[in-house]
């Protein structure tokens, strides 16, 4: 009995051990697509969407994410993929609470909305949201305000 609790703590061990390798040293062998729209004014929203394997792959999703932001000529608009994630970037893809609005999609996708007055940042996300309701439901956007549990 007691040989057998070792054999399947052991394996536990492993799996924990493992896993925690992979969070933290897997997501430096992707890339990660990166949209960021400059607005001209107080506003930047960034879209940040999850890790490719290869570059083309991520290119391609980097362009899908800037087409429709290029035809509104909103503003500045800059796309890359970038291999690995900083600290602050892997925060933004996880379920953690931000200090700033943001959205994520269906797609998995993350939107986040900057901005030095916290009122227009959290205005921005809501009128994302609210503008999606035209689409179908699995491509609606639900804002998050700062703070909250995503």
């Amino acid at each position: 009995m007691l040989r057998t609790f070792a054999v399947v703590f052991g394996v536990l061990a492993l799996i924990v051990a493992l896993s925690a390798a992979a969070i933290e040293y897997l997501p430096a062998t992707l890339y990660f697509p990166i949209v960021r729209l400059h607005s001209g004014g107080e506003l930047d929203v960034t879209f940040l969407g999850a890790g490719f394997a290869n570059s083309e792959a991520c290119a391609t999703k980097s362009d899908e994410l800037a087409k429709p932001l290029k035809a509104s000529r909103a503003g500045i608009i800059t796309a890359a993929c970038a291999r690995g994630l900083d600290d602050e970037s892997r925060k933004l893809l996880s379920r953690a609470a931000l200090d700033v609005p943001t959205v994520r999609m269906q797609n998995g996708v993350v939107i986040v909305f900057q901005s030095r007055e916290p009122r227009l940042s959290l205005a921005a996300c809501l009128q994302s949201e609210a503008a999606s309701r035209s689409f179908g439901v699995e491509r609606r956007l639900k804002c998050i305000p700062a703070g909250n549990p995503r």
